[in-house]
């Protein structure tokens, strides 16, 4: 279906992180080359009506409680995330009758940090790269109209670099100048530790560590140009320095205890092995290998990113609603992608997030056109 639609991959089919098999695609450009292609194709229909600047307000329910249509404001202008959904009054109120559905795909609420903080206080203060309108109230919209959220105490954490890639360096405490865990733990472990860690040191963002022939392993050579160039986001900037003793002055470690854990790891992955954390020495079919820094080591802070929240709108197989009074479908109304909660469960898998837009994108089309006309 993408590719039909204009979407291109790189050839590779990749096992990463969290997947027991080779089973992840690449579009070319990333994610932002296959939505490009979907919206340049998007573009040529002519059954389709965009309406920009249209806020959803409220879902409009028969006296069944079957969905008739949405109340929404149009040239609504969208303000800031902290106080928009409360205060923000801009906008035409108007009524749009729906023939056969509503399709909700509105997305997550990383950048609701009253909300997220709610169910998890620690996301308070941590930084996301996702759009200012990624708030809740898309999902308190869906939730008046009945339907039962789940997952919102679950988190899903991402950095500039790719997680699965974090393995091939070194992450360093700069407070104490040494590691403290394995750089092949998975995503939200790595970023629980990170966090956890920097309450203990005095809020000092760790950093990692890697030689060059450490950066041709990753699987994203794009994102690891994008950092050198300084392109790639909060934090996500990656320093060339001459020596391991400088890039540890950079990061406020002291350099000669660094300098001793950077060659301890190095002997320990020499001899097959690290006894300290039990890092996995293999990924995808590559080796860890002791860092090389003849050509130069590079080294970038360790922050990680809420970019995505599991959380959402409890559906079925059919895209549909549930509602939490009866836990039926709510008739008329669908929920697909990250609005919606409940499919992945405790740590969604790379790769994962663009299929089930799709799938279940495509689910809810179908299913909405087979339904008959109010």
């Amino acid at each position: 279906f993408m590719t039909e639609r204009g979407v291109k991959w790189d050839g590779r089919l990749l096992k990463l992180g969290g997947h027991s098999e080779p089973r992840v695609l690449v579009s070319i450009g990333d994610g932002a080359g296959l939505l490009n292609a979907l919206w340049t194709h998007m573009k040529t229909l002519k059954n389709l009506e965009t309406g920009l600047h249209t806020k959803a307000d409220e879902i409009i329910l028969d006296k069944d409680g079957k969905v008739e249509g949405l109340e929404v404001r149009q040239d609504y202008y969208f303000d800031t995330p902290e106080t928009d959904d409360l205060q923000n009054k801009t906008g035409t109120k108007k009524l749009i009758r729906a023939k056969q559905g509503v399709i909700f795909a509105t997305g997550g609420y990383s950048r609701d940090k009253v909300f997220r903080s709610i169910e998890v206080p620690f996301l308070a203060g941590v930084a996301t790269t996702t759009n200012p309108g990624a708030t809740s109230g898309a999902l308190k919209t869906m939730v008046r109209a009945g339907a039962q959220p789940m997952h919102l105490s679950l988190f899903r954490f991402a950095y500039p670099l790719p997680t699965e890639d974090m393995i091939w360096g070194v992450i360093v405490d700069p407070a104490t100048g040494k590691r403290f865990m394995s750089e092949g733990a998975t995503r939200n472990a790595l970023a629980q530790t990170v966090l956890l860690r920097r309450m203990q040191n005095g809020d000092k963002k760790p950093f990692i560590i890697y030689d060059e022939k450490s950066l041709a392993k990753f699987h994203n050579l794009n994102r690891v140009q994008r950092s050198l160039n300084g392109l790639n986001g909060i934090d996500g900037t990656m320093t060339k320095f001459n020596s391991v003793e400088e890039a540890a002055k950079a990061f406020g470690a002291d350099p000669a205890i660094v300098k001793n854990t950077v060659d301890a790891y190095n002997q320990a992955i020499k001899e097959g092995k690290d006894p300290e954390f039990n890092k996995p020495l293999e990924r995808s079919g590559r080796k860890v290998e002791s860092l090389d820094f003849s050509a130069g080591v590079y080294a970038m802070p360790v922050n990680p990113r809420l970019n995505y929240t599991p959380g959402g709108i409890r559906t079925d197989l059919k895209a549909r609603a549930l509602s939490m009074e009866t836990g039926k479908p709510i008739e008329g109304l669908f929920v697909v992608g990250e609005a919606s909660g409940g499919l992945h469960g405790q740590e969604r898998m790379t790769g994962c997030s663009m299929p089930e837009c799709a799938v279940f994108g495509l689910i809810a089309g179908e299913t909405v056109a087979d339904r008959p006309k109010q």
